[in-house]
């Protein structure tokens, strides 16, 4: 039976909860920084629970070197003290001989306490605990323990701060540690290792070290298997282990060292300035210790060394870079490889390179002035284009044409053009029906388009050969009002997904063939005197630079000219569809809102079609907006759409199979970019709710610096491309609205906002009548947003049927061509929060730095990182939560049956993750053609980086799957219940 005063205990216990919440902030610490060696191993003296009386001596057992350690106390008053350590002993209190001390509770208050320490790694916290113990004079649970002597032998064992990430078997590496004082009698340092791969202790390697040097050397590193391996070293003192660290090595096959230096097949004989050539080489074996390759180049123009190429090169890759060849002087180079063992020649390899000017790369394109206006069939009259530069790598113009009278786009006529000369070819102009036509030329850059030109053309029949032009209406002059043009006569910048798969033959008659390399001038007369010694020692002066055999050898062969005379081209498609915008899509558009435009086909859709979307805008391309879609999805994002200008835009979809335009359709949308006004005065009358204890106000304009408590926020709120800091919202309802709270930068990371935090919120039933974007929270751009015991729930349901993109809490970020920096959230915490039952996701996540989720719930919803090319991601830390029953099925018959998902490509990686103490409860929800089995842990993609499982629990766990592990050995899980029968 309790006592009265544990009874007591438990009530100050549950009244400090609140002031106890406001000591667990935490700074986020990426896992990957908290794995360097610096950590809380345990906390002595006191566990959590226990009830003390007497002496006892509390400290904090810490591995690697911290910065400091703090002890931060609450006391049964509700009062708190915070001791701070900045070198060891990380103890509670010190002893008068500067060791660790014993803290006297016999001095403090009786009654309940919490005890919470830090580690801190410079002015980030990589880890801490928390505690509640009981102070009772009259309890005998622990023993009185009086300061300890001076401690004048070792008492903590530490990393040096140069520590090896891999081992060489053969090599000589080194693993040193340091202690405090010096071994004394009775005392050792175990040396064990544990073996991912083996996924056991790696019985002979472990050994004893009692004197200096204190280190692990290379000979008992090689005693270790291959692969990655945590080596453990242990401080004992009469074989009790007293302190320890840790620290993971790959260990490496010993290797054949390099002797030969061997040229790539394609090394380039010429080089524009600008250009991205590289010239690569390889090596017949490793580098090994002291061994290089020094690059140097001779200057025929010069006539001597050029100093600002040469570099050394220590590791792969192996390749002299283009920014390295740009650094050549115009002419003929010698690029001379020298693979060195310490300063002394190896081998030699020399290979000569002529560097060419810098082009002026185009970025206009237009028809030449006076070209002609009429093509006559047969006559070969080529139409000449301009180009304000010329066409580098990845550049070409794409030739397009738009038949009036058949009102299509003539897809047998699309080619490119990849150099000189610069014109539609007559050849390619007979392929062009009789009529009016509109020729389009497209100055593209990876399939971009930069530039754009037209011209209407009329196409007439050869004579005598039944022209029956008297029979067409007169052609009318275009840009006369837009009446007589055609609804869709030009054709987006698609990314080059309606091109041709095989591209006609360049109409360049044999003109640009080049002609007979002429064999360098360098019989011997121009060849380089012994070139200058580089300020390199001496040891590495270049032999005399060998004249290249090419006296005409090299000449190129004749090009052949592809056969596809218009044997290649496409069909008629016999395939019937149609396409159009939705009639209740909005005509105008607010940049920053969820609308979105949606589109309807009809008919059979080819499983190989794609939606393209483009936009003109006063006549002009909006290339930053031209996209493609999948047909299935049938909707412009609200994304997308804040890509358009101000004013009017011709928003156009076609739908494309094959290389050929099926149907199209097209919406005038009047976009408004919103200007930031100052913020207006909130409500000064709001209203009192029924229950008397909380106000209600509409459409809440959040001000800098001020707290909203015991609210029901009607409308939500919405900062959108707005810089307000500092706000704080305190037992807050947020209700009615399709998106019930929206904080969101710009594109570009400009106007965020931060330092929100809130308690006691909840977000519920964001909802709207059609299928557009809805959620409880939406953030983007955000920094140090803290969210504490908030609830999310049932957001984003159309009704009653889910929607796979409308979720609780949504975390977006932005990176494209057109905004370079990232619109990314910073330090987002979620601590003691439950998200329950949304559309489609507990959290979506994309683009974060220090993302947290502590003590959470998830229930019928998942926790995902899908990241994208608008995604990068680093630090997230998912500890002491609780899955149950997660997954859920969308609209569209995707399903998740997971309960974490993390997936990023290698262009935005996901850097570090880490998964501890968490429970799996139930079953995943998985049901229909979608995503099939249920999953605890889904892990893909080679973007994400490092994954560390610790201690998680699948005790109560029916799913399929705990773990899917498609990211091979990024992933360490440090084992808890049930992981083999179901570990994949």
């Amino acid at each position: 039976m309790k006592t009265t005063s544990h009874i007591h205990s438990s009530m100050i216990l549950r009244s400090c909860a609140l002031i106890w919440a406001l000591l667990a902030l935490m700074s986020f610490a990426s896992p990957a920084l908290a794995a360097a060696s610096v950590g809380l191993e345990r906390l002595e003296g006191v566990s959590d629970g226990q009830v003390i009386s007497g002496s006892v001596r509390i400290y904090a057992v810490v591995n690697g070197e911290p910065s400091r350690v703090s002890f931060t106390i609450l006391y049964p008053n509700g009062s708190r003290q915070l001791i701070v350590r900045k070198s060891w002993p990380w103890s509670l209190a010190v002893s008068n001989d500067g060791g660790i001390g014993a803290w006297n509770s016999a001095s403090q208050p009786q009654g309940d306490y919490a005890l919470r320490v830090r580690v801190y790694r410079g002015d980030r916290i990589v880890d801490s605990e928390s505690i509640r113990f009981s102070v009772d004079q009259n309890a005998s649970a622990s023993p009185i323990i009086v300061p300890i002597a001076a401690l004048n032998f070792a008492t903590k064992i530490s990393l040096t701060n140069v520590l090896p990430a891999q081992h060489t078997v053969g090599g000589d590496t080194t693993l040193q540690f340091a202690l405090n004082n010096p071994l004394a009698k009775g005392q050792d340092v175990l040396v064990l290792a544990w073996s991912d791969k083996q996924k056991t202790m790696v019985k002979s390697f472990a050994y004893t070290i009692s004197s200096t040097p204190y280190q692990v050397d290379g000979l008992h590193l090689d005693a270790l298997p291959l692969g990655h391996n945590q080596v453990q070293l242990l401080l004992r003192t009469n074989n009790k282990i007293v302190s320890q660290v840790r620290h993971w090595i790959e260990v490496k096959p010993s290797v054949v060292i390099a002797s030969a230096i061997k040229l790539s097949t394609n090394a380039p004989t010429t080089h524009q300035i600008g250009q991205q050539h590289s010239l690569d080489f390889s090596l017949n074996g490793e580098l090994g210790q002291n061994q290089d390759v020094l690059v140097m180049a001779w200057s025929d123009a010069r006539q001597a060394m050029v100093s600002e190429f040469s570099q050394t090169i220590t590791a792969a890759p192996f390749t002299i870079s283009s920014a390295m060849l740009d650094k050549l002087p115009v002419g003929r180079n010698n690029v001379q490889l020298l693979l060195r063992q310490a300063d002394q020649t190896i081998q030699k390899v020399e290979h000569w390179i002529e560097v060419t000017e810098p082009v002026v790369l185009a970025s206009k394109v237009a028809f030449a002035a006076g070209a002609a206006t009429q093509y006559t069939v047969g006559s070969q009259q080529n139409i000449p284009f301009t180009l304000d530069g010329e066409l580098g790598e990845g550049d070409d113009v794409l030739v397009l044409a738009w038949s009036d009278s058949e009102a299509r786009m003539v897809n047998s006529f699309a080619h490119k053009v990849t150099g000189s000369p610069l014109v539609v070819a007559g050849s390619k102009m007979d392929g062009l029906p009789v009529g009016r036509c509109n020729v389009q030329l497209m100055l593209r850059h990876n399939n971009a388009v930069t530039s754009r030109s037209d011209m209407w053309l009329d196409i007439v029949p050869a004579a005598g050969s039944g022209d029956q032009s008297g029979t067409e209406p007169e052609p009318t002059t275009p840009d006369s009002g837009g009446t007589t043009e055609p609804t869709e006569p030009t054709v987006p910048d698609n990314g080059g997904t309606t091109e041709p798969t095989e591209p006609t033959t360049p109409d360049n008659g044999g003109t640009t063939e080049p002609t007979d390399p002429t064999v360098p001038d360098n019989g011997g007369t121009t060849e380089p005197t012994e070139p200058t010694v580089p300020d390199n020692g001496g040891t590495t002066e270049p032999t005399e630079p060998t004249v290249p055999d090419n006296g005409g050898t090299t000449e190129p062969t004749e090009p052949t000219v592809p056969d596809n005379g218009g044997t290649t081209e496409p069909t008629e498609p016999v395939i019937q569809v149609a396409l159009s915008f939705d009639p209740d899509n909005p005509t105008t558009y607010t940049c920053g809102s969820d609308d979105r435009l949606l589109l309807f086909t009809e008919g059979t859709v080819p499983s190989d079609s794609a939606l393209i979307i483009s936009a003109a805008s006063n006549g002009s391309v909006v290339t930053s907006f031209t996209h493609t879609i999948d047909p299935d999805s049938e909707q412009v994002s609200s994304d997308k759409l804040d890509l358009l200008p101000d004013g009017q835009n011709v928003v156009t979809a076609q739908l494309v199979s094959n290389h050929e335009i099926l149907a199209s359709a097209s919406q005038v949308l009047q976009v408004i970019h919103p200007v930031e006004e100052p913020t207006p005065e909130e409500p000064t009358s709001p209203t009192i709710d029924d229950d008397g204890t909380r106000t209600t106000v509409s459409n809440l304009q959040v001000q800098a610096g001020k707290t909203y408590s015991n609210l029901i926020i009607k409308g939500g709120v919405s900062v959108v491309w707005k810089t307000i800091n500092d706000v704080t919202f305190i037992n807050c309802d947020f209700r009615d609205a399709s998106v019930l709270l929206q904080v969101q930068a710009k594109d570009d990371g400009s106007s965020a906002s931060s330092n929100w935090t809130f308690k006691n919120c909840t977000f519920k039933g964001a909802t709207r009548s059609d299928w557009g974007h809805s959620q409880g929270t939406f953030l983007k751009g955000v920094k140090n947003f803290t969210f504490e015991d908030c609830v999310w729930e049932h957001n984003g349901w159309i009704g009653t049927t889910r929607f796979n993109q409308n979720h609780n809490v949504y975390l977006d970020s932005r990176r494209d061509a057109d905004h370079p920096t990232w619109a990314i959230n910073e330090n987002v915490k979620f601590i003691r929060c439950k998200f329950i039952e949304a559309a489609a996701q507990g959290v979506k996540m994309r683009g974060f730095i220090g993302l947290q989720f502590i003590d959470c719930t998830f229930r019928g919803n998942l926790i995902d990182l899908a990241n994208d090319t608008r995604s990068p991601g680093s630090g997230l830390i998912v500890r002491n939560c609780v899955f149950r029953d997660t997954g859920g099925t969308d609209s569209i018959n995707l399903t998740y049956g997971w309960s974490i998902h993390l997936k990023s490509p290698a262009s935005n990686p996901l850097e570090s993750a880490t998964i501890s103490n968490c429970n799996w409860i139930g079953p995943g929800v998985s049901s229909g053609p979608g995503w099939s089995g249920t999953i605890g842990v889904l892990l893909q993609e080679s973007g994400v980086k490092s994954v560390l499982i610790e201690n998680p629990d699948f005790s109560q766990w029916t799913g399929e799957k705990t773990i899917r592990n498609e990211i091979g050995d990024r992933l360490r899980v440090v084992e808890g219940s049930l992981i083999s029968p179901l570990y994949d």
